[in-house]
């Protein structure tokens, strides 16, 4: 984790310094209120057996992706039907899908298309 120090009420009697902390790699996000919404990833050569993300929901919220081919049609395993949906929060977690396994797609090029609902996704990559 990351703590930074702040100053508050600077010009007055009650001035204070104080600690904020920050999980590592947890800056910037892709957001989703309690509507919901999605994104679609640049083009990725899969380089690993899994996909890990770091992500967080609230206890309503979900997370899920789908895996399109280089033309953007779903790769037959990979919808986010078969996504097992992800809640929690997590630094380093797997995603994976019922029926295909990640580790089969080693070496192609894919893109991710995520689907969020109250959820924050701060990073993803493929790991073995």
């Amino acid at each position: 984790e990351w703590s930074m120090y702040i100053s508050e009420h600077y010009r007055s009697s009650g001035n204070r310094l104080r600690r904020l902390v920050l999980p590592r790699h947890r800056f910037a996000a892709m957001h989703a209120g309690a509507e919901g919404g999605e994104f679609t990833t640049p083009l990725l050569r899969v380089g690993g057996d899994h996909l890990v993300l770091n992500a967080a929901t609230s206890a309503a919220g979900s997370l899920r992706a789908e895996v399109r081919d280089e033309h953007g049609a779903v790769v037959p395993g990979f919808s986010a039907a078969d996504c097992n949906e992800y809640f929690g929060d997590d630094l380093e977690t797997t995603l994976g899908w019922t029926s295909a396994r990640l580790a089969d797609l080693r070496g192609r090029v894919i893109s991710l298309r995520f689907t969020l609902r109250d959820a924050d996704l701060f990073a993803l990559r493929f790991a073995e």
